[in-house]
């Protein structure tokens, strides 16, 4: 089911905790819930780059720290969590389950507790990954998938993205719409996001 009204735009963050009891988790409603985004404006103010919507869902950021945009983040799995949280950054190679972190978001990121947009389809941008290797090198039109760590899953070298020549459905991130080299790692790429996390 696709709901029409979202709680936030791209971009924006959903208060995670009740103002005056920190540890009481709040808005756990919509967790979850699924919308479709038109694709923002250019940031100079420009034309949209895309007349293709984003489709990004709600989870909540249980790392314990704050998560910071266009890199991948993991989903929890499990019944206590119902695959409505992200406990840190994607940081095994070709990790299943992943979403980006709305790449809209500003250089604040989004603080523990709470809720963000995870985007699963449509154009955004993403993070190569810091280490540079074989799926570092990325051409216009590749398969991506999740890359390999640097880190812990809370550590910003995490959650980046690779190349793939073998891609697997429940691997798969997206296509690349921008090149990237060796020596990009850690650099913006831009993708048609097309992942799968039900």
């Amino acid at each position: 089911m696709f709901f029409t009204e979202p709680p936030m735009k791209l971009g924006e963050t959903l208060q995670g905790t009740n103002p005056d009891a920190s540890t009481v988790l709040i808005n756990d409603h919509w967790l979850g819930q699924i919308f479709y985004h038109p694709t923002p404006p250019a940031v100079d103010g420009g034309p949209r780059a895309s007349g293709r919507p984003i489709k990004a869902i709600l989870l909540r950021n249980t790392s314990g720290t704050t998560l910071y945009g266009k890199r991948l983040g993991q989903i929890v799995e499990g019944v206590a969590a119902i695959n409505n949280t992200v406990a840190g950054y994607a940081v095994a190679s070709t990790a299943a389950r992943c979403v980006i972190i709305d790449s809209y978001l500003p250089s604040s990121g989004v603080a523990d507790d709470d809720i963000f947009w995870g985007i699963i389809e449509g154009p955004c941008i993403g993070q190569m990954q810091t280490l540079a290797s074989a799926a570092s090198v990325v051409v216009a039109g590749a398969f991506l998938v999740a890359g390999s760590g640097a880190g812990t899953a809370t550590n910003t070298t995490s959650g980046g993205l690779g190349m793939t020549t073998a891609p697997v459905v429940q691997n798969l991130v997206g296509v690349a719409l921008t090149g990237r080299t060796a020596a990009d790692t850690g650099a913006d790429v831009a993708l048609n996001a097309c992942i799968q996390v039900y």
